[in-house]
């Protein structure tokens, strides 16, 4: 008899848990999210900045306005503007040192949301200057080097790239020399340029800007490529490969 009262006494508790838990959802207040952006200036990883910053929020659809706050007490600004609610700020306006930001939104039914905070440390101009040599010497110098080595190996190159055969192209595809007009496949080495490559012909040996050219192209140049070797035009390695034949071919007569 007492486990029949039990059970029925958990049965009542879990039906009126159910029924509360729709108008404890709706009462829970949606969160309000901060949001920090770097318009111009300085920002570490350690999460010290300077310069010219933003406060944005993102929370539910009736928020009408929000407050940001500087430590608590030090209004930044205010905005009504949907649906960002953007307010700018320079961190030169106020003491350098740590500092913790919060913004405090209103609904449309007049009750406040608070956002979680945001705390960063604001530093000096000549501070942020030395901290942005630190970082950006050693970047300037790995950029200059990758630079110099896409430069370098185009040149470096140039001889080794063997003679097109007819219909092989990489997953880069082929060009067309604009000096010989002859297809042949792009290089890995080859230096970009914007939208084109520097690249070295392996029939004439010279070296051209060349986009990547289409199937037509491609097949057009591959035609004229078969009319002349079919007049005796072979590319460079082919031609080394009839000499080489022809010689030994004579030496049967001697």
């Amino acid at each position: 008899m007492r486990m029949k009262k039990n059970l029925l006494w958990l049965v009542l508790l879990a039906l009126l848990l159910g029924i509360a838990s729709p108008a404890l959802a709706q009462s829970e207040s949606p969160e309000l999210i901060l949001k920090l952006r770097r318009d111009w200036g300085y920002g570490g990883f350690n999460g010290d900045i300077q310069g010219n910053f933003s406060v944005t929020v993102e929370g539910p659809a009736d928020l009408v306005s929000v407050r940001y706050y500087l430590d608590g007490e030090t209004l930044l600004g205010e905005s009504g503007e949907t649906p960002a609610f953007r307010v700018a700020f320079v961190t030169d306006d106020y003491p350098p040192g740590q500092h913790t930001l919060v913004a405090v939104g209103v609904r449309a039914d007049g009750t406040e949301l608070r956002s979680q905070e945001l705390v960063r440390l604001f530093v000096g101009r000549e501070q942020a200057g030395e901290m942005m040599g630190r970082i950006g010497v050693p970047l300037a110098v790995i950029v200059v080097a990758l630079l110099a080595v896409s430069a370098l190996a185009p040149l470096l190159a140039t001889g080794r790239k063997k003679a097109h055969r007819p219909g092989e192209y990489g997953w880069l595809g082929g060009a067309v020399c604009p000096k010989c007009g002859k297809p042949y496949r792009l290089s890995a080495l080859g230096l970009k340029l914007g939208f084109s490559r520097l690249e070295n012909c392996p029939h004439c040996r010279k070296w051209s800007l060349v986009r990547r050219a289409g199937p037509e192209e491609l097949a057009a140049a591959e035609a004229r490529l078969a009319a002349e070797d079919g007049a005796g035009g072979l590319t460079p390695e082919l031609d080394a490969q009839e000499t080489l034949r022809k010689q030994l071919d004579d030496t049967r007569y001697d």
